[in-house]
């Protein structure tokens, strides 16, 4: 098993640079250790081979719940953080937002933190060689029994209280007994409320006095009179899998893209061979289409001067083969160009058009009449101004009518002067 390396973070990320942090390194599972100071520049080397969890004080988070209605993940992380909008100080673009599975009522434990502190640890984890595969709250390690029972944790100036999974608060000891009866208020009688209060210390102090304080509600305080090493009961207390996890969305860790991905290593190969294949032969079909194009000038200037034996300089052989031809038929033209004149200048115009069906065409007196099926109206708009515009002649919509996906319409062209 992979050995496990805890840290504690403290609220003053300067003054951890100057002196050191609280660590615990675990070897085995279900083993007990002692946590050490360890200075910041010790770090790197003594994480090597090991699972990192940073544990981080709750002080410096929120830990709220919503009632969302849905049980898709990604509605309900889209809808929590405007659910709790009203609730917190901050834009909810300036914020992280983790959330846990919704229970049986709805509620979604939430924990929320600036990004400005997370990326705050993250650079100062890292500038020291260290890159963490969680970061969990403190409040959120705290033991969790089935039984109704609340756990209160006390470290010097903070109290931490939790009041189940991914669940409770932080507050400075002086206001403890005051916040503790708002909860306490707050959960009444149901599921959630208490029969029992765990007190445990992790220092010296005056456990006596606050116990007596908190004689006033009606729960059984279970007082553990010797200290706790806080850092130990935390790592005792921490569920992986149930515990949330702050190295989620934008946070979460390169590797276990790499995880997600590494099934699919076999098929990208395959699809990279198949993307060389396909360009490679691309590049031929670009070599013998740009031959067989140069082959098709050739054809069409041989034909060009066959038809016109008279051209001896060739530019711009369809306009020139266009003149020609007017004047093999004795230089006719204005109202009437003629059926091949004028489908030769509408050609590309019709080409052109998205999703274009040509019916039927009729020519008579000069004029060109077409029934065709097109995508809508204004790609209908728009092959009549590019045919006037490309050919010159008149165009005249004489009808359109939608069916189904398509407009059906009918065109009518005619020379300049008609």
């Amino acid at each position: 098993m992979q050995p496990k390396f805890y840290i504690r973070l403290n609220s003053d990320s300067s003054a951890a640079r100057q002196t050191g942090l609280r660590t615990l390194r675990i070897a085995e599972a279900g083993a007990e250790g002692v946590s050490s100071e360890m200075l910041m520049g010790e770090l790197a080397a003594a994480v090597v081979g090991c699972r990192v969890i940073v544990i981080v004080p709750a002080t410096e988070l929120l830990l709220m719940s919503a009632t969302v209605p849905s049980r898709n993940r990604q509605r309900i992380l889209s809808a929590v953080p405007y659910l709790l909008e009203d609730q917190l100080a901050s834009d909810v673009e300036q914020l992280h937002f983790v959330i846990d599975e919704p229970d049986a009522a709805g509620q979604v434990a939430t924990v929320v933190v600036e990004h400005q502190k997370m990326q705050g640890w993250l650079e100062l984890l890292r500038m020291h060689g260290v890159e963490p595969h969680m970061i969990v709250a403190d409040l959120c390690c705290l033991p969790v029994t089935d039984q109704p029972e609340w756990t209160l944790l006390l470290e010097g100036e903070t109290a931490l209280i939790s009041t189940g999974r991914n669940q409770g608060f932080a507050v400075d000891v002086d206001n403890l007994v005051v916040m503790l009866r708002s909860a306490l208020r707050a959960s009444g009688k149901g599921a959630g409320a208490p029969e029992q209060l765990r007190l445990l210390s992790a220092g010296a102090g005056d456990d006596l006095a606050l116990i007596e304080q908190l004689s006033e509600f009606d729960l059984v305080v279970s007082h553990e009179e010797e200290a706790v090493d806080a850092l130990a009961l935390l790592a005792q207390g921490l569920d992986e899998k149930q515990t949330l996890n702050l190295l989620q969305g934008q946070y979460s860790r390169r590797d276990q893209v790499g995880k997600l991905l590494r099934p699919w290593r076999a098929a990208a190969a395959m699809l990279a061979a198949l993307l060389l294949i396909s360009g490679g032969m691309t590049v031929v079909d670009y070599f013998k289409l740009s031959s067989e194009q140069t082959a098709l000038k050739k054809h069409i200037e041989a034909t060009y001067l066959a038809a016109c034996p008279g051209a001896k300089r060739i530019v711009n052989p369809e306009a020139q083969m266009k003149q020609c031809l007017k004047k093999l038929r004795g230089g006719e033209g204005g109202s009437d160009e003629g059926l091949l004149t004028m489908l030769s200048s509408v050609g590309d115009a019709l080409k052109s058009a998205n999703g274009l069906q040509l019916q039927r065409i009729s020519y008579r007196h000069g004029q060109l009449d077409m029934a065709l099926a097109i995508a809508d109206i204004q790609g209908l708009d728009q092959l009549k101004q590019r045919i006037i515009k490309e050919s010159g002649l008149q165009v005249e919509i004489l009808s359109a009518t939608a069916r189904g996906n398509l407009v059906e319409a009918r065109l009518q062209l005619k020379g300049k002067g008609a």
